[in-house]
C-alpha cells in the first residue's frame, strides 16, 4: 500500500506536468497575440485573445489529466484481466 506523501507527490507531479504541457501549448496562441498586437488592434481585441489563450491553456491541463487518468485506469484493468487469465 502506497503512503499518502507518495500519493500527493504523484498527484503535484502530474499536476506540474500538465500545466507544462499547457504552457508549451500555449506558444501558438501567444504567437498569434503578439502578431494581432502588432497589427494594432483595440484593447478589446487584446482582451478576448488572452482569454481564448487562458481558455486553451485550461482545456489542454484538462485533457492531459484526464488522459493521464484514463491510462491509468487502463492499464489496471489490463493488469487484472491478464491475472484472471493466468489463474483460469
Amino acid at each position: 500500500m502506497r503512503s499518502t506523501s507518495s500519493t500527493r507527490h504523484s498527484r503535484f507531479g502530474k499536476s506540474v506536468r500538465a500545466v507544462a504541457i499547457a504552457a508549451i501549448g500555449s506558444v501558438p496562441a501567444v504567437l498569434i497575440a503578439s502578431s494581432a498586437r502588432a497589427a494594432n488592434t483595440t484593447a478589446a481585441d487584446e482582451w478576448t485573445i488572452g482569454l481564448l489563450a487562458l481558455a486553451f491553456g485550461s482545456m489542454l491541463i484538462v485533457l492531459t489529466l484526464l488522459g493521464s487518468r484514463m491510462t491509468q485506469g487502463l492499464r489496471t484493468s489490463l493488469r487484472q484481466r491478464d491475472t484472471a487469465g493466468r489463474q483460469m
